[in-house]
Parts: structure tokens; sequence; C-alpha cells
């Protein structure tokens, strides 16, 4: 009958810990970005982001929209991307990080090299988990808040959406949050003034 040493069974311990811990996490934490869910690329000279529907959006490094495409279809690695005004496709290869170009349906060369990829934008969103509740989108432009037991306690109007946030307003109390998806925080002001930090976001679905 053989024997591990006592550091090698406590090796095979911490492995097997980190392999459950693992598991864990990742049964926990949101998906992956692949191509059936990304929302948002980003590349040295500006980004790409779906903007509602099969509407798709380049911007400059500026903030500025640069071109408008639609969405023909999805794999599991890439998102596929016809501009028809100017008869040009893209393709969104997360699987090789790059932005392909091609014209009137030929074959298509490296544009952009992804620099970075996201699921969920300040776009797309409809509802941001914290601690203590949670935000969502209940439809058209109203949203709620509802705490730890699932109870509602506030509702809101969305007023507007950038390329990372979305702004909401309680009028009965006027009230203001920006669910900041780029900082991960819940911001909260009044009467239109300064807002600060109260709910820190522990995740979003789009």
């Amino acid at each position: 009958m053989h024997r591990f040493p006592q550091a090698s069974a406590r090796l095979v311990l911490f492995v097997l810990a980190f392999l459950v811990a693992g598991s864990s996490i990742a049964v926990a934490g949101s998906s992956p970005v692949n191509g059936r869910n990304v929302a948002f690329v980003q590349f040295q000279d500006g980004s790409i982001a779906q903007t509602g529907g099969r509407t798709w959006v380049e911007y400059g490094n500026s903030g500025a929209a640069r071109f408008s495409f639609q969405e023909t279809h999805r794999d599991d690695w890439s998102v596929y991307l016809n501009d028809s005004s100017r008869n040009i496709q893209l393709q969104l290869d997360l699987h090789r990080k790059w932005v392909s170009y091609g014209e009137d349906g030929g074959p298509k060369r490296d544009l952009y090299r992804i620099t970075d990829a996201k699921s969920v934008t300040g776009r797309t969103v409809t509802s941001v988990q914290m601690q203590n509740g949670k935000l969502l989108k209940t439809g058209g432009s109203a949203w709620s808040e509802y705490d730890a037991n699932g109870k509602r306690v506030y509702n809101f109007q969305e007023t507007g959406r950038d390329a990372w946030s979305v702004y909401l307003n309680d009028a009965s109390r006027n009230v203001q949050l920006q669910l900041d998806l780029h900082r991960k925080w819940v911001t909260y002001g009044e009467s239109g003034g300064p807002k600060r930090d109260l709910y820190k976001i522990t995740s979003a679905e789009g």
C-alpha cells in the first residue's frame, strides 16, 4: 500500500479545493463573452456597439458615431454585420480577436485588433444586481428597484443611455440614479444635483 508524503497530501487537497472553488465561481459568475452574447467590442481607434435590436454603430475614440450596421447573423465566436449603404461587411471575430472587413460580399481582411469585449453595455442592459437588491427594466422606459426579499420599493423612468450608463428618474421623490457599468456603481442624486456612489453593482444582464 502506497502512502503519500504529508506535503504531497496537502498539495493534493489544495488542488482539489482550488478546483471546487473554481467550479463554484464559474457557476456563480457571468457567462464568458462569445459570439452569441457580445454587445460591444473595443479597438485602438474606437469601438462597435449594439445599440438596440440588430443595429450596431461604430464610434471613434471621441464618442462620435461613424457608421451604422445591421447584424445579419452570429455563430459561437463571431457577429456578422452589413452596411448596405456602402455594401461593406464586418466580422467581429472574438476567437482571433480581430474585426475583419470586406466589400460586396467578397473576402475579408483584418482591420481592427479587438482589445476588449463586453456582453452587456449601457445601451443593452436591462437588469443590474446589487448586494441588497436589484434594478430591473419592467417595460418601455419603466424600471423598478427591488429589495433583497424581492419586494418592489421604488419606480423610475429611464431618461437616457450612453455607452456605459443608464439614467433613471423618480419624479415622485425627485431622485436620480445612474447605473454606471464602467465603474460598477449605482450613483444617487436629488433635485438634479451631484451624485454619490450608493450601491456596488455585482452583475448585469441585457
